[in-house]
């Protein structure tokens, strides 16, 4: 296995000291411009790699940045660490990316190894509504962000999207232009966005002065398995027709494919639609209506939010740490 080039080995292949050698890579003006020139040039012949973390440590300062999410393989945060990267490259910034599978445990292991790398901030999606994790980070005082979700309504720095509308005017619009009985397939409780969706979905119900009925409602979705799965056991306890809304996109298309191998027509039999909008929601067949959240603005909103707490000299109004953006409804053949 080929080494580390070292300073030591740039500065003994041209007869100088290591000190001379670092001070020229970090343009330091005790160094001649021909030096410079000359250490470069070997640093390059020589492949030589910074070593980010001990400069990291020796200046105790850092371009990297954490991000920590449920999934990276679901779209919808898959499109929000697009918006952060975006940002962050901008900024010479740098991220570093870690999946919890909703996972305390994980996020926290997570969140250590940051700490370790002296990271600048973190950007979370917290696991399954984990309040420990989050005071941990008050606590070592690293300055955080988080998006899509938040623990503490009050109190907490987060950027979201408003969940409580995105679950009444889903349920709202299902009511009144389909009518009849709204299946609610939501995801686990724990998590904010599905308190919130389920909100929304009792405030449209709440409104049309129909009453709820707790038998209609499906919670601890988390994959798009865990949507096939529902559909087919509410199938066999709830005859068509009805409308079916799921917690997202992504739980939705788990649907639909249970939904066509039960031959069931949409939306003639069963009116289905997700929240997201994900970009596969408008290629299902049929094509998938949903609520369309701003995903990507989510992750770009978070990026400056936490560039701007890193960079400020001052602590921030908790007004201006917590960003809520505006969902809209995508209707589509499904419905």
């Amino acid at each position: 296995m080929r080494k580390n080039i070292t300073l030591k080995d740039i500065a003994s292949e041209l007869g100088v000291t290591a000190m001379t050698v670092s001070k020229a890579l970090n343009n330091h003006p005790d160094i001649s411009e021909a030096r410079k020139k000359q250490i470069l040039e070997m640093a390059e012949k020589m492949n030589y790699i910074p070593n980010a973390l001990a400069k990291n440590l020796r200046t105790k300062s850092s371009s990297l940045i954490g991000v920590i999410v449920a999934d990276n393989s679901n779209p919808y945060f898959a499109n929000s660490i697009k918006g952060v990267e975006r940002v962050l490259s901008l900024n010479n910034y740098h991220s570093i990316i870690f999946n919890s599978n909703e996972d305390p445990k994980r996020e926290r292991m997570f969140i250590n190894d940051l700490r370790s790398l002296n990271v600048a901030g973190i950007i979370m999606a917290p696991a399954l509504g984990n309040k420990q994790n989050v005071e941990m980070l008050k606590g070592i005082h690293i300055p955080y962000v988080l998006f899509s979700r938040y623990i503490d309504e009050i109190t907490d720095t987060y950027v979201i999207a408003d969940d409580i509308s995105a679950g009444y005017l889903a349920t709202k619009y299902l009511l009144e232009k389909k009518g009849g009985k709204v299946v609610f397939i939501n995801s686990n409780l724990d998590v904010s966005t599905a308190r919130n969706r389920m909100l929304g979905y009792n405030k449209a119900f709440a409104e049309s002065g129909l009453p709820i009925d707790s038998g209609l409602v499906f919670s601890g979705a988390l994959y798009i398995s865990d949507g096939y799965e529902l559909t087919k056991k509410i199938l066999k306890k709830i005859s068509p027709p009805f409308s079916l809304l799921c917690y997202s996109d992504y739980i939705a298309i788990g649907a639909l494919q249970a939904l066509s191998e039960e031959n069931i027509k949409i939306p003639q039999d069963v009116a289905l639609m997700g929240i997201d909008n994900i970009e596969y929601s408008a290629f299902t067949n049929p094509k998938l209506s949903t609520v369309a959240l701003p995903s990507m603005q989510i992750g770009i909103s978070s990026a400056n939010l936490l560039i701007k707490i890193i960079k400020s000299k001052t602590s921030l109004d908790i007004k201006s740490k917590q960003i809520i953006l505006r969902p809209h409804l995508m209707i589509r053949d499904s419905t």
